[in-house]
């Protein structure tokens, strides 16, 4: 019987991490305790790719199992989405407590119960996958997605502060106050509104081209496959279909050259998708993502389809097999590679290539296992931005400040990049603006730079003041707030009131550090006042990570306490560094 008892959850930083944590009073029966090497080396064993960066250890028996669980659960939280670096165990006055990282606790409890449930019972890999599948589909609804993962990165490394603005819709806030940015993936809250409507919808997508003058392939939209013929009449061969409000490259079949190819794409196109289905030409060549941040192209990336080449010996399942062992659900690890689904558009693919998946292939045969080359759908990337002609450039660049879209990617299909459009029909073939970062990743660059690029100049912190008192001096304190006079832009905080200059906001207490969190999320804030009670920071951790000057009044601060402040207060090079290096255990 495993005993867990639940101390603490902090939301700041807290004498066992910089970071949030939940803390849990650990006690293991002794007949556990006596086999911890072979349970540690079982889960290892198990899975051996979530212990690769594991820090030597000279501890043993319960502290030891207990070290190996905290890893386990670290990891898996980061499996699918996630960013967090901190776990660990300790012993403080005799009893054993562990500690784990979070972005939703009540998800990082139930990844620390499975964690011990899986290490003490050694469950069958069947059982196993299946808990960790529930706990995904929770990180999945409530964990950072790859793309603000990727900014994440660059904050971290740059030392700026970043939090959830609408956790629900997926927005991600860097920086504080007037120093902030707000994004979604990689669409910021600076993005133009008529960009941002247009490209939700490849019509509008394609009349914004016609209308700025930039090269676009002819197309016509239908309702119903009745309608084929006609649009293969006016468009004719080869032609692509596709939804005309989906990304990804969902739905999307391209270089169809007969009319049973054609049905098939509508079909393909109406399963993702109930309004009109697009029928455009296709473009011979290389499909290309432009990307554009600020008016400037940073990356051009050519994408191409997934495909296979024959040994004479392996089927076709064999050999997609062999791909996909670099390939996991774990994209980050995988640099954005995604494994090959064995699903109807593979079967599709290769019966127009005339193979089956028990083909076994002659050597040196290529076959591709996609129509189309979005990473997304399991295409390759490889840069191509120094061979960018300059008038595509100019096209890019005019696109992204007419529109005024931050980030823009831009989707070009050319037989030689190094030309002119007007010397090989080249073709933009739509707008985004939210391209996905990983493209750029795939084709080798560091993920802190690309995320850098995205964040910009602009995200950064604020001034903070922090004042801690003793709880029943918090009303005087905020009698003194409420009666001074606040300049424009200064906020305060205390016993859950806050104001910027002399308006009021209305906090909820839906989250811990209400207040603060309510006043750094205004754009208007430029300086914040924080008076807290010890009471308050002993039981939620500090307000925020960083901190431009401290107070301390009528409180002793516990020697524990103060190391976290200290650290606070003054953001030392050596411990940004270690923080960088990635997992603490």
């Amino acid at each position: 019987m495993i005993n867990i008892n639940y101390l603490s959850i902090y939301y700041g930083p807290n004498t066992y991490a910089p970071a949030p944590v939940i803390v849990a009073e650990i006690a293991l029966p002794e007949v556990l305790i006596q086999k911890a090497d072979d349970l540690c080396l079982h889960l290892k064993a198990q899975f051996p790719e979530w212990f690769i960066n594991e820090k030597s250890s000279h501890s043993e028996g319960q502290e030891r199992l207990l070290e190996t669980a905290s890893q386990w659960a670290l990891a898996a939280l980061n499996e699918v989405r996630g960013f967090l670096h901190y776990a660990g165990v300790v012993n403080r006055k005799g009893k054993t407590q562990l500690w784990l990282e979070f972005h939703d606790p009540s998800i990082a409890r139930h990844a620390l119960e499975l964690a011990l449930n899986t290490l003490i019972n050694q469950k069958q890999a069947q059982q196993t996958q299946k808990a960790l599948n529930k706990l995904w589909i929770q990180c999945r609804q409530r964990h950072p997605d790859y793309q603000a993962q990727i900014l994440m990165q660059a904050a971290r490394a740059h030392n700026i502060p970043f939090l959830p603005f609408l956790p629900e819709a997926r927005l991600w806030q860097f920086g504080w106050g007037s120093k902030s940015r707000v994004f979604m993936e990689s669409a910021s809250n600076d993005d133009g509104h008529y960009g941002s409507k247009v490209s939700s919808s490849k019509p509008l997508s394609k009349s914004l081209f016609r209308a700025l003058g930039v090269p676009y392939p002819p197309h016509v939209l239908i309702k119903d496959s009745s309608e084929l013929k006609q649009a293969a009449e006016k468009i004719g061969w080869p032609c692509v279909t596709k939804p005309v409000s989906l990304g990804g490259g969902k739905g999307v079949t391209a270089n169809i050259n007969s009319h049973e190819g054609l049905q098939s794409g509508f079909n393909s196109a109406r399963q993702f998708s109930q309004d009109a289905i697009m029928v455009e030409a296709f473009v011979p060549g290389d499909d290309y993502r432009l990307l554009v941040v600020n008016g400037q192209l940073i990356a051009t990336i050519r994408r191409e389809p997934s495909y296979i080449i024959g040994d004479g010996q392996q089927t076709i399942t064999q050999l997609i097999h062999r791909l996909n062992i670099g390939r996991s659900s774990n994209i980050v690890k995988s640099r954005y590679l995604r494994p090959i689904a064995f699903d109807q558009i593979l079967t599709e693919q290769l019966n127009q290539q005339q193979v089956t998946l028990d083909t076994i292939l002659p050597k040196q045969k290529k076959v591709t296992l996609r129509s189309v080359a979005n990473l997304s759908q399991g295409g390759l990337c490889t840069d191509f931005s120094s061979k960018l002609h300059p008038d595509i450039r100019q096209i890019a660049e005019m696109l992204a400040q007419s529109t005024g879209i931050k980030t823009l990617g831009l989707d070009y299909i050319t037989t030689d990049i190094s030309r002119s459009w007007t010397e090989v029909n080249g073709a933009f073939i739509e707008l985004n603006t939210t391209p996905g970062l990983d493209a750029m990743i795939a084709a080798g660059a560091d993920p802190i730079k690309v995320g850098q690029h995205i964040l910009g100049d602009q995200p950064a912190r604020i001034p903070i003041n922090l004042t801690i008192t003793e709880n029943k001096q918090l009303p005087r304190y905020l009698e003194a707030l409420q009666q001074q006079e606040w300049p424009s832009g200064a906020g305060w905080a205390c016993a859950g009131k806050a104001c910027i200059a002399e308006t009021a906001l209305q906090i909820s207490d839906n989250e811990a550090w209400p207040a603060v969190k309510s006043l750094l999320r205004n754009k208007i804030l430029q300086s914040l006042t924080i008076i807290c009670s010890l009471k308050e920071i002993m039981q939620f951790g500090l307000p925020v990570d960083q901190i431009d000057s401290l107070d301390v009044q009528d409180v002793e601060i516990p020697k524990p306490w103060q190391t976290v402040l200290e650290s606070a207060l003054v953001l030392k090079t050596e411990r940004c560094k270690s923080n960088n290096e990635g997992s603490s255990v």
